[in-house]
């Protein structure tokens, strides 16, 4: 079997009482995003917001940007190795959400070292270091 993609643009994205996908919108139920969360005893506290390019806000402590996707039919999972055993994931069919990214953010109870340790991003949605950062608005200034 070969790896299907099955890739959904979004243009526009909200909250709702039903997560779906119309005409480009995708519609996010947060109670249920929040309760996937809470599943989950390694996460003590958990939030969501949205947030789009040109929107004057900044991001901090920024660990990852993902795109949306899921493994709905074949072995394995989307991300083989972290949500489910480590395999050959080249097969099946797997849905993307492309236009827009999942981003994780978070303040660590304690200090990380070695291994553990990581460089947090920033990211700025509008404004002058928006052009410089992936999920941003803007053209780059002069010299960027």
């Amino acid at each position: 079997m070969r790896l299907e993609r099955a890739v959904y643009e979004v243009r526009e994205l909200r909250w709702a009482e039903r997560t779906a996908l119309a005409k480009h919108r995708l519609s996010i139920n947060k109670k249920a995003v929040l309760a996937l969360a809470a599943d989950d005893p390694f996460i003590r506290q958990a939030d969501a917001e949205i947030v789009h390019p040109g929107d004057p806000v900044r991001i901090t402590h920024a660990l990852d940007a993902i795109e949306p996707m899921v493994k709905v039919d074949g072995p394995s999972c989307a991300f083989p190795g972290l949500l489910g055993p480590a395999c050959t994931a080249g097969s099946g069919r797997t849905h993307c959400l492309r236009g827009m990214a999942v981003i994780q953010v978070a303040h660590f109870p304690e200090p990380q070292s070695g291994v553990l340790s990581f460089t947090e991003g920033m990211l700025d949605m509008s404004g002058p270091g928006a052009p410089y950062c992936v999920c941003g608005y803007g053209e780059p200034a002069a010299g960027g």
